[in-house]
């Protein structure tokens, strides 16, 4: 005598719900970034050596879902960062965007976890 049972599942309401909340994870990471790019301006703007305040103004950031990127667009920004052969480096950058990486993955985790 065979026997066999079948199940039916219909999921296309849970996948439905599924998406919609996954399609607001990038507006979040943006945000989480954004967040992170106004943190890291405003800590390298504090670090930074001071003579005549021309490249501290240039410290900026942009932030889009999947990307953040910290510049200085100073002439000799890269050299106050890395140094010269006659100077010792003075980064500013660099601390700025290690003291914030932990917040960064935090932020968007919790973000990715609100979308659900």
């Amino acid at each position: 005598m065979p026997v066999s049972i079948s199940v039916n599942v219909d999921a296309s309401g849970a996948i439905a719900m599924l998406q919609a909340m996954a399609a607001n994870i990038p507006n979040a990471i943006a945000s989480s970034l954004d967040k992170a790019g106004q943190q890291m301006q405003m800590f390298a703007q504090a670090i930074v050596p001071v003579r005549t305040g021309h490249l501290r103004s240039t410290i900026a950031y942009s932030a889009s879902e999947d990307e953040l990127i910290l510049s200085a667009s100073a002439s000799y920004a890269g050299y106050m960062e890395f140094g010269t052969r006659r100077m010792t480096p003075r980064p500013y950058l660099r601390p700025a965007f290690y003291a914030v990486l932990p917040q960064i993955s935090s932020d968007i985790a919790d973000a990715i976890l609100q979308g659900f």
